[in-house]
């Protein structure tokens, strides 16, 4: 009897403290009711690497983002898709925490979703939509075992992506905008054609990944053509289409959450531009002068040059590679005429590619050289 009696005594015991831990347990959910698991964003600015409250700057109502858990109960990963509402800036979605007190050891939040991050690199972000795709965004909770609560968790989303943000100097004076832009640059080893977003206020950006090359890293003195940029003024006569030039010696790779910023700079009618490139004791690089195609004469059955910008265009054309979609072969195919006034400036000669000797006295009816602006011959052909 006695044996038993201390037997049940036991028993007794445990099950008391047994009642009392599982009170203890349940305390911190005072209503005695699961939580659902919210979130509250701040993106981290690329530019002054400070956290910006998301509402109407980044995120919009209906974005999603995918959210990823471990629980102090399990290892195992569960994901969750979260929508974002614009009116309270908040993250919602279907985790809930258990009654038996389960807590987050670890959350990440990724943005865009899956989905979107599935299609791969996004190069032509010339439409708004596609712009903000190629951007990725990433947070981890700073707070380590996240009990159950109903209040939001805060999450400080940083960019995993570059951005270059193109401007040009002087543009408000001049009623300048650019209207579009395209760079040719290296990624994992390959050429990569990227479209820039042109913004409505005459900028533009481009959101790129981390680890892409810009420029040739050579010591040799030269430039390089890496894009073409349009340039707009106030009325449709004033469109001109530019190429863009940096030094040889150039050698960036772009950097996680870190915001480029390339200044071109108008000088004059020929729109040379000077490229800068923000946080690098980099040269500066130029925007080339315009593109000016030669025109037609069906009277002549030839393309007329009647301008230093023509001449060095059609310089361009015959050499082949610096200008897109346009075949070498072709224009060498075709017939000129050289307008005696045209002369060669400074500004051309930077530009200017010799015509192959195979063309002399072929073309511009036997005429090998111009004058420069020092009055001095400046030769045509190699």
């Amino acid at each position: 009897m006695r044996i038993r009696y201390i037997i049940y005594t036991i028993v007794l015991l445990g099950l008391t403290f047994s009642f009392i831990g599982c009170q203890s347990e349940n305390d911190s959910n005072m209503d005695g009711k699961e939580q659902t698991l919210s979130l509250s964003p701040t993106v981290q600015d690329m530019i002054s690497q400070a956290l910006t409250r998301s509402l109407n700057s980044f995120f919009y109502d209906g974005d999603q983002i995918d959210v990823n858990i471990i629980t102090s109960r399990s290892a195992t990963i569960q994901s969750f898709t979260y929508t974002y509402g614009a009116a309270t800036n908040i993250f919602s979605g279907d985790f809930r925490f258990n009654l038996d007190n389960t807590s987050i050891s670890k959350l990440e939040a990724l943005w865009p979703s899956k989905d979107v991050r599935d299609e791969g690199l996004i190069t032509d972000q010339r439409e708004l939509k596609n712009y903000q795709k190629a951007d990725r965004l990433k947070a981890e909770a700073s707070t380590i075992n996240i009990m159950p609560t109903a209040e939001p968790i805060p999450l400080a989303f940083k960019h995993e992506q570059s951005r270059l943000t193109f401007c040009l100097a002087g543009q408000n004076a001049n009623g300048l905008i650019i209207k579009d832009l395209i760079l040719e640059l290296t990624y994992n080893s390959n050429k990569t054609a990227f479209w820039a977003y042109c913004k409505t206020d005459g900028t533009a950006e481009l959101i790129l990944p981390e680890s892409v090359q810009i420029g040739p890293a050579l010591a040799d003195g030269g430039r390089m053509m890496v894009g073409l940029v349009t340039v707009a003024g106030a009325t449709a006569n004033s469109t001109y289409r530019g190429v863009i030039y940096i030094p040889n010696k150039t050698n960036i790779q772009t950097i996680a959450s870190t915001d480029y910023l390339v200044t071109l700079t108008p000088e004059g009618y020929n729109l040379t531009a000077s490229i800068t490139i923000r946080g690098f004791s980099q040269d500066e690089g130029y925007v080339g002068i315009p593109i000016q195609m030669p025109k037609y004469n069906s009277a002549t059955g030839k393309y007329e040059i009647t301008s230093t910008l023509q001449l060095v265009t059609l310089s361009l054309l015959l050499k082949g590679g610096y200008i897109k979609d346009q075949d070498a072969s072709v224009w060498r195919s075709y017939q000129y005429s050289l307008d005696s006034a045209v002369t060669m400036t400074d500004n051309g000669k930077q530009y200017y590619k010799p015509i192959d000797v195979a063309l002399k006295g072929i073309f511009f009816d036997g005429v090998t050289a111009i004058k420069d602006a020092q009055n001095n011959d400046f030769n045509l052909f190699e």
